[in-house]
């Protein structure tokens, strides 16, 4: 029998509806699209000489409202989807859509739902900067099935059509603006949630960052001098700061055991936090320099340090910001790029990626323009230096959140953006098949954003949970954690972790296996498919990563089934994890990476690095 929860502070409310938004905001939403059917067919029916006038009017004003709004405009009526239906055939049916059919489109096509790049020679002048925005804007979340395939592949199209306009006027104004707004407003992380091989449209975005800047007269390229003579190779690490977070973590132990009679090390950091993370860093580092605040000093310094090889410690794919400017320069001989970017920078000045081989498929090297540098085993190891999470004080108990005792409980950790349709959908059905279960997520996280379209995303699981015919009540969804401790008081309520994929986990793998809980992962094709797996491979629990969606829930249904096989897998993850397991063993990852980083030397200095590009393409 279900029992009802009580409600808990820690929770968010899963609507006990079919999970479609007329249920939760029909007023607001009826209005919103019985406006933004007016206004569509306005532009349909309208004279196009009268069509500029309008658009700086009061109708050109409502429809800047409904499209700048993502979270109203993708919250379609069904009604609305049969209407956006129709226009994408028009804009199919036509080699050259009039701007009456592409405004009204703008109001109900998501740019990856456009049939084809329309080109920015096609559009009118007054209407082709909003058009570029509508074009750059990227999804608070994906609704369906299907949708993150079609953005990587819309984004494939759009970047490499926009390399290929740039390219062709680099340094006339009208190429120097196109460059410079795609730098401004580009976001790349939605990219990475799929199974394609993303090399291509990150190079596409690299080569438009990199266009931006040389036409702001930024000096990307750099004749190293001479090397001065030295026994030791002088290595740098480049972070935003060196605080408490995932990619600190991740970095530490790339530094940190390296010989120091083979290796000199520097931290440069764009910003100083003054706190213990920190402070324990720059303690197993040779130097720190914290960089000046623009550009242009920044790479001075760099250049001036005089560095054998830059390590970039944080992600150099999502933005233009921070670091990524950095990157695009010359900054020293070898420049490496490593787990913390989840995909190929792309990046003409980033010659190395670091990477490991139970983290790779057998084609790796087809996946980046880098030259991959493989250490032996996974390509991730964590030091949280002296922020070792403990458990926050109080535990939760099952029956505050009306957990039967003996029900079995599903958890992840996986970030929202994560979470896909297809994903969802597997979780529900394997919560489906085991009566009376629980599924706990805590997919908030602070390190991939700030906020989050929460209400939409707790919509669709209330769709979800309706077609396969489970009680909200069974589905628990924490809010945002205030410390890594509050993540293992939840996983305390749990029986099992459910990895997410096609982008599988890395840090949130670490707090289940910290707990013991046996965690079910699924096989991949890429380094971002394939961390998690290669992590649990690497610490001998291969069993546990299924190699096909079917086989993923058939492992899942078999291990909540089978309490004393789960039981003999929480000993033995329990025993591995007190036995300094490679995923936390620095001296040995440092000795593997010290290894990686001479051959990356050794290659700088035979010629190998030079043609990377060529070899990786």
């Amino acid at each position: 029998m279900t029992t009802v929860p009580r409600a808990h502070p820690q929770l968010l409310e899963v609507p006990a509806t079919d999970g479609t938004v007329a249920d939760t905001q029909a007023p607001v939403l009826r209005s919103l699209s019985a406006l933004r059917r007016e206004t569509a067919e306005a532009w349909l029916r309208m004279p196009a000489a009268d069509m500029q006038r309008h658009y700086a009017g009061r109708i050109g004003h409502i429809h800047r409202l409904i499209y700048r709004n993502s979270a109203q405009r993708y919250a379609l009526l069904p009604q609305d989807i049969e209407f956006s239906r129709a226009l994408r055939a028009r804009l199919t049916a036509s080699a050259e859509p009039g701007v009456n059919v592409l405004l009204a489109a703008m109001l109900y096509l998501a740019p990856h739902e456009f049939p084809r790049v329309i080109a920015l020679s096609a559009v009118p002048a007054w209407l082709v900067n909003d058009y570029f925005d509508h074009m750059m804007a990227t999804p608070p979340m994906f609704r369906y099935a299907g949708e993150a395939d079609a953005y990587c592949d819309f984004m494939s199209r759009w970047a490499a059509y926009l390399r290929d306009v740039v390219a062709a006027d680099p340094y006339g104004e009208s190429g120097y603006r196109l460059a410079r707004k795609f730098s401004d407003t580009s976001y790349f992380q939605p990219v990475y949630f799929n199974l394609a091989n993303v090399r291509d449209v990150f190079r596409a975005r690299a080569e438009l960052l990199e266009m931006a800047l040389a036409a702001d007269d930024h000096e990307l390229d750099w004749t190293v001098p001479p090397r001065p003579a030295r026994t030791r190779l002088k290595i740098g690490v480049l972070a935003v700061n060196f605080s408490a977070n995932a990619e600190a973590f991740a970095t530490l132990p790339v530094y940190r055991h390296l010989d120091r009679r083979r290796f000199e090390v520097v931290l440069f950091a764009l910003g100083q936090k003054n706190n213990a993370m920190e402070r324990f860093c720059i303690q197993h580092a040779d130097g720190f320099v914290r960089l000046p605040p623009t550009l242009q000093a920044q790479v001075n310094v760099l250049r001036e340090a005089d560095l054998d090889l830059v390590y970039f410690s944080n992600n150099l794919t999502p933005t233009a910001r921070d670091l990524t400017a950095l990157a695009l320069h010359r900054l020293a001989r070898v420049q490496v790029a490593g787990v913390c970017s989840c995909v190929t920078t792309g990046m003409r000045n980033i010659d190395c990626y670091l990477s490991g081989r139970l983290s790779e498929p057998a084609d790796a090297q087809s996946h980046y323009t880098e030259k991959l540098y493989m250490v032996d085993g996974a390509a991730h190891c964590y030091d949280f230096g002296d922020s070792a999470p403990a458990a926050a004080a109080g535990a939760l108990r099952r029956e505050d959140f009306g957990i039967p005792r003996d029900a079995v409980v599903f958890a992840s950790g996986a970030n929202f953006y994560k979470i896909l349709p297809e994903l969802e959908d597997v979780w529900l059905r394997i919560l489906a098949a085991v009566p009376d279960s629980r599924l706990v997520l805590y997919p908030f996280g602070p390190q991939w954003a700030l906020e989050y379209p929460i209400t939409p995303f707790l919509l669709r699981l209330a769709a979800g949970l309706r077609r396969h015919g489970i009680d909200p009540q069974r589905l628990l969804v924490f809010k945002t954690a205030s410390g890594r401790g509050d993540i293992l008081q939840r996983l305390a309520l749990a029986d099992l972790y459910l990895d997410s994929f096609p982008f599988s986990g890395a840090t949130s793998l670490l707090d289940p296996l910290l707990v013991g809980l046996p965690t079910v992962a699924l096989d991949g094709v890429s380094f971002r498919s394939l961390v998690g797996p290669g992590i649990l491979r690497d610490m001998g629990l291969g069993e546990l990563v299924a190699d096909s969606v079917d086989a993923y829930i058939a492992l899942a249904l078999r291990l909540a089934t089978d309490r004393p096989q789960r039981e003999a897998l929480r000993t033995r993850i329990g025993a591995v994890m007190r036995d300094n397991p490679p995923i936390f063993d620095g001296r040995r990852y440092a000795t593997r990476v010290g290894d990686a980083f001479e051959q990356m030397w050794r290659d700088y200095c035979a010629g190998g690095l030079k043609n990377k590009q060529r070899m990786s393409g």
